[in-house]
């Protein structure tokens, strides 16, 4: 029986021939644990219906289409306010 390992750079599995077939030393490095779901982690944990869902995931081209309110702070709000008010008091 052959052990193989992954080479990640090539993407594929070699068989594993060590140096010195009387001592094997490997370094392997240890898996990073996150302190925060990301999206991208879950995404093959997310139902082939919902992920492939245009409602829920716009295309990019719907999305670069799309419009986006853009809150330009507390004192374009009071004006548009105080203008609204006039308005609807004439």
């Amino acid at each position: 029986m052959t052990l193989c390992l992954t080479n990640t750079m090539k993407r594929t599995e070699e068989p594993f021939v060590p140096a010195n077939p009387n001592h094997v030393a490997m370094y392997v490095c240890r898996p990073t644990v996150y302190n925060f779901a990301h999206i991208g982690n879950a995404r093959p944990e997310v139902v082939a219906a919902y992920r492939n869902n245009p409602a829920i995931f716009p295309p990019p081209e719907t999305i670069k289409a799309s419009e986006f309110p853009v809150y330009l702070g507390e004192e374009y709000e009071r004006l548009i306010e105080e203008t609204w008010a006039r308005i609807q008091a004439a």
